[in-house]
C-alpha cells in the first residue's frame, strides 16, 4: 500500500469513525498520534511521514547522531567521561536541527516544536 493509498484509508476509516478531526493551526489533523519510540526510530522519516498523512508525528530527541555518519565518525572512540558527553551532546544537537528540518520538509509545512509553538 503506498502513501497515497494509506491516507485515503486511513481518512476513510475516520469519517466512519465518528470522531472529531483535531485542529491544529487552522488545519484538521486525523486524531492519529504517533508516539516518541526513542533511540533513532521516532526519527524525521516516521515523524514527517506520519504527519504529512495528516495524523500528528513525534521526534524524539535521543541519540539521534546515529543517523549521520558523519556526526557518528566524530564521537568514534568516544565513550565515557566529560569530554566525551559534551562532544556527544553537541553532535546530537546538530543531528536533532538535520532531523526537524527533514521532518518540516516531509511534514508538507506542519511542525510543532514544542506543546506550545507549531509553524
Amino acid at each position: 500500500m503506498g502513501i497515497p493509498t494509506a491516507i485515503q484509508f486511513l481518512q476513510q476509516i475516520f469519517e466512519r469513525s465518528g470522531l472529531k478531526p483535531l485542529l491544529l493551526k487552522g488545519r484538521q489533523l486525523l486524531p492519529i498520534v504517533q508516539g516518541g519510540m526513542g533511540i533513532g526510530v521516532s526519527a524525521q522519516g516516521l515523524a514527517g511521514t506520519v504527519a504529512a498523512a495528516g495524523g500528528v508525528g513525534t521526534l524524539s530527541s535521543v541519540d539521534l547522531r546515529r543517523h549521520h555518519p558523519d556526526l557518528m565518525a566524530q564521537t568514534e572512540g568516544h565513550r565515557a567521561g566529560a569530554a566525551a558527553k559534551r562532544l556527544i551532546n553537541e553532535v546530537n544537537l546538530i543531528a536533532l536541527e538535520r532531523e526537524i528540518a527533514g521532518a518540516w520538509e516531509r511534514s508538507q509545512g506542519m511542525l510543532c516544536i514544542t506543546q506550545r509553538e507549531c509553524v
